[in-house]
């Protein structure tokens, strides 16, 4: 995984100029996301953090919230689609945080 992932990375910025810590971050982001998706939250947000260790690559430590009892992102990363004119994602970084907590809330339940 961590060659697959230090290859995309560095590409990705040799190709669009983004610093490869943002990049390293939409990965761990991505991790957290998907781990969320099995039966069992809890035991992936334990998980989390010593497999983002174990890839290595100084990739930030996942960091979750919970939203009621729905466990979610906290994200690191931006996409920054809201630059181009869409709003921003509901779990954005770049919103405050009473902001971001709203919108998880209407979101999540």
């Amino acid at each position: 995984m961590a060659g697959a992932l230090g290859t995309a990375i560095a590409t990705i910025s040799a190709v669009t100029g983004a610093r490869e810590r943002a990049l390293g971050a939409i990965a761990t982001d991505s991790i957290g996301n998907r781990l969320l998706w099995t039966p069992d939250p809890e035991r992936a947000m334990a998980l989390a953090e010593p497999l983002v260790a174990a890839i290595g690559l100084d990739l930030p430590k996942p960091r979750f919230v919970h939203v009621g009892r729905t466990p979610a992102v906290r994200r690191a990363s931006c996409c920054l689609i809201y630059e181009v004119g869409n709003p921003k994602c509901v779990s954005c970084p770049r919103q405050t945080p009473a902001e971001r907590e709203a919108r998880l809330r209407a979101a999540l339940g």
